[in-house]
């Protein structure tokens, strides 16, 4: 059996890990580039992004201050 190759296969098709990190880094280069109204046509209509605040980057978003 041919070894698997990191972060790609023989058939050149992206793996999923692959277009996870490729939509992180365009989320990333949109936000960067102030591109808003692009960064929030990623999201559905019922998605919700949730920034925790810095001192309580583990806090609970029910219970605790954040941007939501």
């Amino acid at each position: 059996m041919p070894e698997a190759r990191l972060g790609g296969n023989d058939n050149s098709v992206p793996t999923l890990r692959e277009e996870v990190e490729d939509f992180l880094y365009q989320e990333a280069a949109l936000l960067d580039e102030w591109r808003l109204d692009e960064w929030l046509a990623l999201f559905t209509v019922d998605a919700r992004y949730v920034v925790p605040t810095t001192d309580l980057p583990e806090g609970d978003p029910k219970k605790e201050l954040g941007i939501h």
